[in-house]
């Protein structure tokens, strides 16, 4: 039986869309974990994008059905919602702090690796909700006596193919974008197939979760950390003001700008040019 067909089945039909478009967002932040750079621009605070999609709005708009089945899927996409974001922002200040050992600011890197370790908790708190929604989702549906679906063929097809336009447009005001809508791509499938699907993601969703808690994130952003040489450059703070001193491997001071610069990053700015004009300097006599 098909939302068409049942009205009352549109509430299901759009909390799974919701599921299934959430749930290809979040696998695409996961899979940048394992592929994105050190970033240059690690004095940077990482701020928390918080997106506008609101899951029960759909509820508002469709003939709600049987909730036993749709409020798991509901709360499983706010779940997801929480989710996301947080690995996003847990991955930026991740790639800053490894830019900022990667160019020997250590204090920019203990700054970031704090974010990090912020929205790593946040995410792995989120994933765990969302695993258990998500068994509790299968568990629902397995339980129900409607009707099964009858089997599609097993091509991929649109979002905005499968489900229709009243469905399309409950999503939209949920804040689905159009363009998520038409980019998704599902297999259409049976309820016993979206219960085999909901207990698969669960699983996954748990295992990423336990090891995101059990990440050292600063043994793999210290994998860059530029290795001590012949001193290196302290920054400090005398009232509201900032200098630089170089110090050798016995903390000797070798020289030491004075208090001059109004803000941190301006000290760390001549850091780079005197470090940079040093090392293509001549030496020569007067």
């Amino acid at each position: 039986m098909s939302a068409t067909a049942v009205p009352s089945l549109m509430s299901l039909s759009a909390a799974a869309g919701m599921v299934s478009a959430l749930a290809y967002w979040a696998a695409d932040v996961k899979r940048r974990i394992a592929n994105d750079p050190a970033r240059d621009d690690y004095l940077s605070q990482t701020w928390f994008d918080q997106p506008r999609i609101y899951p029960q709005r759909i509820l508002e708009d469709l003939p709600p059905g049987d909730l036993r089945s749709v409020y798991p899927l509901i709360q499983l996409s706010s779940a997801l919602i929480a989710s996301a974001p947080n690995e996003a922002a847990m991955l930026r200040a991740f790639e800053r702090a490894a830019g900022a050992y990667g160019h020997g600011d250590q204090s920019a890197a203990n700054a970031r690796l704090t974010e990090q370790a912020r929205y790593a908790e946040q995410a792995t708190t989120a994933l765990l909700e969302a695993a258990a929604l998500a068994e509790q989702g299968a568990a629902e549906l397995e339980g129900d006596e409607g009707t099964d679906a009858t089997p599609q063929p097993s091509l991929e097809r649109r979002l905005e193919e499968v489900l229709p336009d009243e469905v399309l447009a409950a999503l939209y005001l949920a804040g689905i974008s159009v363009a998520r809508l038409r980019r998704h791509k599902v297999r259409p499938g049976t309820r016993s197939d979206m219960v085999t699907a909901l207990r698969s993601s669960g699983e996954a969703m748990n295992e990423f979760a336990i090891a995101l808690r059990g990440w050292d994130a600063t043994a793999d952003a210290r994998r860059l950390e530029r290795p001590p040489t012949g001193g290196r450059f302290v920054i400090y703070r005398a009232a509201d003001v900032y200098g630089w001193r170089l110090v050798d491997l016995e903390e000797r001071v070798l020289l030491d700008t004075g208090a001059v610069f109004s803000t941190r990053e301006m000290a760390l700015a001549n850091i780079y040019e005197v470090s940079e004009s040093a090392a293509e300097a001549e030496i020569s006599d007067e």
